[in-house]
């Protein structure tokens, strides 16, 4: 009988789970390279080649430690095991996914991140029943497909109560937030109800459904393709549904200057392989992006980039770096914001040697024009613009526009070379090639300008009065800040104290009162 009650007094010592926190000595909120580090030092002290066979059970339960802990997977389900076994009426925020926000970094943080998308955690470690089951979803949500669109993080209404009444207006937890830009919606956990799926139209209500163009004829695509041929345009072929992905959204939000996107679906086969055969689409049965950075997209020397979007199912952060390499359309319009990276840049970097072709041209390019400039993106490797001289007279008027329609351009030595032969592919190629050779060897102009930054009255009215009234608006900004923190505070101090008066002082009233009638 004493044998079998002492079994059960150490059966849970032995069965006990390692805890790989306490194993490698770090907190659970520790990244990634503390880990490791922890790791390397003990497995140092405690490896066998040093110490023998003395410390053989230690470096086991070290190195299974770090095995759960160095991978997110296993971190996450032992976190998730042990969370709510600590406290049975919230749970332990210390080590959980996302960012944590707090009342001073809230505005902070994401004003410098307008381009994207936050997911935001609202919870409480107290008395909140739900928060832990919203929290795994949260967390699924993260390191889910659809994590990589999104900026996880979180704030506790414990510790900045105010704030998340007051400021966020969240009264009812846990809440999650998505913002993107000015763009901000809310939505309240519901136990056993909200989903990944309810999760994920969450985020997509986020993103403007107007961003991508829906093509249902040769028509629409023919327009679509024809209307700016100098910005990179994307086509999505798509054979599972009829609505564009959250992830097709998410790259037209990403790059709203640098890309146009079309979607394509069609439920009948015969016409959806019309339209891509218009496009000279290589893959028949899947679902393609299709990259166009050509000024005739339908010529049969047109070369265009397929991205099959199977490949990146689980790759959203593979398809979006994809995107970005190939965004480079063969005739990008110059001017003010984009000089320096195509005249000067090189790989993001300053190039002395960078040589960049403007075309300069008046209301529109001629098809004459067009073609050359397929033809030498097919066969060489340069950089290539246009300017529009309506837009830029000044600019076109000092690079000699009456005089020649294409320049070389050199940012960072401040010179140009005007072309004055006939505009034939095999003269424009062989000119180019001696450009980029060496521009000084055909004598060049010196003081290439500057494209002009064009604005509309009302922005150079809106700059005019921001250099005036600027430091009277920043005044009164921290004066208003401060006098609504104040507010806020009153609020709470006066929501404090009448929850304290009804929960302690009202009962020792009664109390007091009764225990007098009694004497």
């Amino acid at each position: 009988m004493y044998i079998f009650f002492l079994f059960l007094l150490l059966f849970p010592v032995f069965c006990r789970e390692l805890n790989p926190y306490k194993v490698l000595s770090v907190p659970r909120s520790a990244t990634q390279k503390q880990i490791k580090s922890a790791y390397k030092n003990l497995a140092r002290k405690y490896h066998p080649d040093k110490n023998g066979d003395k410390h053989t059970k230690k470096m086991q339960e070290i190195s299974l430690a770090y095995d759960t802990l160095k991978d997110p997977r296993k971190k996450r389900e032992y976190d998730n095991r042990n969370s709510f076994r600590r406290r049975p009426f919230g749970f332990d925020d210390q080590g959980q996914t996302g960012m944590q926000l707090t009342a001073n970094n809230y505005q902070q943080v994401l004003s410098r991140t307008p381009d994207i998308t936050w997911l935001i955690f609202v919870y409480s470690t107290h008395q909140c029943r739900t928060c832990e089951s919203a929290r795994l979803l949260f967390e699924d949500i993260c390191f889910s497909a659809v994590g990589p669109l999104i900026k996880c993080a979180r704030i506790n209404r414990d510790d900045h109560y105010s704030f998340v009444i007051s400021t966020l207006g969240i009264r009812r937890l846990p809440t999650f937030i998505v913002k993107r830009n000015k763009y901000r919606q809310t939505l309240l956990y519901k136990h056993q109800q909200t989903d990944k799926v309810i999760m994920k139209n969450f985020i997509d209500i986020i993103y403007d459904k107007k961003e991508i163009t829906q093509l249902r004829s040769g028509k629409d695509m023919r327009k679509f393709l024809t209307t700016n041929i100098h910005i990179t345009r994307i086509i999505v072929f798509s054979t599972k549904g009829n609505k564009p992905h959250v992830f097709l959204r998410h790259i037209a939000a990403t790059f709203p200057k640098e890309v146009k996107l079309g979607f394509v679906y069609n439920s009948n086969k015969d016409k959806s392989m019309e339209l891509r055969k218009l496009l000279h689409v290589e893959n028949e049965d899947g679902s393609v992006l299709v990259v166009v950075n050509s000024v005739l997209p339908f010529h049969s020397s047109a070369l265009h980039s397929e991205l099959e979007l199977g490949l990146y199912s689980k790759d959203v952060s593979g398809l979006i770096e994809a995107v970005k390499q190939r965004i480079e359309p063969d005739l990008a319009l110059l001017d003010y914001h984009n000089f320096v990276d195509l005249c000067f840049k090189s790989y993001g970097k300053l190039d002395k040697g960078q040589i960049c072709f403007a075309f300069l041209f008046r209301r529109t390019v001629n098809d004459d024009l067009k073609s050359l400039v397929t033809q030498i993106a097919n066969e060489q490797d340069v950089r290539m613009a246009a300017v529009d001289c309506q837009l830029q007279a000044s600019f076109c008027q000092n690079l000699g526009f009456s005089k020649t329609t294409l320049v070389a351009i050199s940012g960072p030595l401040d010179k140009f070379v005007q072309y004055k032969g006939d505009l034939s592919a095999s003269s424009v190629k062989e000119w180019m090639k001696k450009v980029s050779f060496s521009i000084q060897d055909l004598n060049p102009k010196n003081h290439c300008g500057f494209p002009s930054e064009k604005v509309d009255s009302l922005t150079a009215a809106r700059r005019e009065l921001g250099e005036k009234f600027g430091p009277i608006g920043e005044g009164f900004a921290v004066i208003w800040s401060y006098f609504t923190a104040t507010l806020s505070n009153i609020s709470w101090l006066v929501e404090t104290f009448f929850s304290l008066f009804f929960s302690l002082i009202i009962p020792l009233i009664l109390f007091g009162s009764f225990f007098l009638q009694r004497r």
